[in-house]
């Protein structure tokens, strides 16, 4: 384990090398002061809300969407582990090596449909892979749960898949909807209240587990059913696309 974690260290100062090089978007950014941050926090806060009076209804529904995935993941997040990996407190006492190869599966299945699915989202439109997400997150969750490995390896790749719809279409609709100058105050306020959302979710998580380790699992579907009706009947393609 130091070994992996080693790893990980190195790649996060090889990802910020590389982020170093990044081009500035904004035009005449003002220089960073870390003073500033305590200085100008509450204006952050209050221009971070106040701007949602200014955007298109959609970008309302797609916060309640967000949140609700948001809840949905963070519920089931920390036990996915705990629920399958042999030990004390598992129920589908899969080996560790075993539980290795099936996030391996997640991850590869991720790597292939990546470029087709954003390929697929310009061509297409945000919409539909927003809403294919849904069917896909939900049959997935409930196979998970009563699972032997074979079946652990097609929840995994239909999860792969599902995160992949999801935060592809999620952000290039958000993007479509909010202005340049407007983009750092909305997604600030996404993911403020995003964090309370998952700390809450993962303390409720916990103390479902404790009642029935399924109950996470089980709560889950209708939270997305509820995300993927809000996206049909209430989110739409914006008509003209924000550069």
């Amino acid at each position: 384990m130091r070994i992996a974690y080693g790893i990980t260290v190195l790649g996060f100062f090889v990802a910020a090398a590389f982020r170093s090089r990044l081009k500035e978007t904004k035009q005449d950014p003002q220089r960073i002061r870390f003073g500033d941050f305590f200085r100008h926090y509450p204006r952050a806060v209050r221009e971070s809300f106040g701007v949602w009076k200014t955007l298109h209804k959609s970008v309302a529904y797609l916060f309640v969407v967000d949140v609700l995935v948001m809840f949905a993941v963070s519920i089931t997040g920390l036990f996915f582990s705990v629920y399958a990996v042999e030990g004390q407190d598992s129920v589908l006492h899969i080996r560790q090596t075993d539980w290795a190869l099936v996030n391996t599966a997640l991850f590869v299945s991720m790597l292939l449909v990546a470029i087709p699915i954003g390929k697929a989202v310009d061509r297409y439109g945000r919409k539909t892979p927003l809403g294919l997400s849904f069917l896909l997150f939900i049959p997935a969750v409930l196979v998970f749960v009563y699972a032997d490995l074979f079946w652990l390896f097609i929840a995994a790749s239909l999860l792969g898949i599902a995160q992949i719809l999801f935060f592809s279409s999620f952000s290039t609709l958000r993007m479509d909807y909010v202005a340049t100058e407007k983009r750092g105050k909305v997604v600030g306020s996404f993911n403020f209240v995003n964090n309370i959302i998952a700390a809450s979710a993962q303390l409720v998580g916990g103390v479902m587990y404790e009642i029935s380790p399924q109950l996470p699992f089980l709560i889950t579907p209708p939270i997305l059913a509820t995300g993927f009706v809000i996206t049909v009947l209430l989110i739409s393609e914006p008509k003209q696309r924000q550069e």
